[in-house]
């Protein structure tokens, strides 16, 4: 009998926890001076985990209490709980760095990516002047035949998710994945974490918070 599979969604949706930008004088949040020193010149994307790494203030805090947690700009935190439960199950696909800060979470980096085609994905992408961004504005942001970024590559905006078919699915059964087709929004990236039943299981019978297990086909 096949595997199924889910989305592991996070419920907690933190609108007030920024780890790349902070506030100015009048209040509007603005880009880290790290991450306005790495961003590209074209399309105003920036590479999220050397931003976390040449982070130099130690002020985020992280209002929750679950332990699968979605920052403003796309990225998941995870408690030490979710981690150890990771760690003690030899499930794959995921690394962890401290949120400095807040020594609760840690930053989730899904590490295994796995192949995707495009055409058959259902995903949407989106050119640059369709997104009515402020990206799209401050920015050039000239794309190349396939709607990618041509300084990084990145595609500007991605929409939906893709299905099952069209993916190369991980041996393992134990692996926490994601596409190689990122869920791109005109400022950052929002990984979509897949898991199996196996997966599923494993957290749900630890009591892990804050998902919400969406099944997939």
């Amino acid at each position: 009998m096949a595997l199924r599979y889910y989305l592991l969604v996070p419920k907690d949706q933190r609108v007030d926890t920024w780890l790349f930008h902070k506030p100015d004088d009048l209040g509007k949040m603005c880009r880290l001076p790290e991450v306005l020193q790495i961003q590209c010149a074209n399309c105003g994307k920036f590479d999220e985990r050397v931003a976390l790494h040449r982070r130099t203030t130690a002020d985020i805090r992280v209002r929750s209490k679950v332990d699968l947690v979605c920052a403003v700009e796309g990225v998941m935190l995870a408690s030490h709980r979710f981690r150890q439960v990771i760690t003690e199950n030899a499930i794959t696909g995921c690394d962890f760095s401290p949120v400095r800060g807040d020594d609760r979470y840690w930053v989730l980096h899904p590490t295994v990516l796995v192949a995707t085609d495009l055409a058959t994905s259902g995903l949407r992408v989106v050119t640059p002047a369709e997104t009515g961004s402020v990206e799209a504005s401050e920015f050039p942001c000239v794309v190349d035949k396939e709607l990618r970024c041509v300084a990084c590559h990145r595609r500007f905006q991605v929409l939906g998710w893709p299905g099952l078919t069209s993916m190369t699915l991980p041996k393992d059964p134990k692996t926490i994945f994601v596409s190689d087709i990122p869920l791109e929004q005109p400022g950052w990236y929002s990984p979509l974490l897949y898991g199996s039943e196996d997966v599923v299981t494993i957290l749900r019978g630890s009591k892990i918070t804050g998902i919400d297990y969406t099944p997939v086909q």
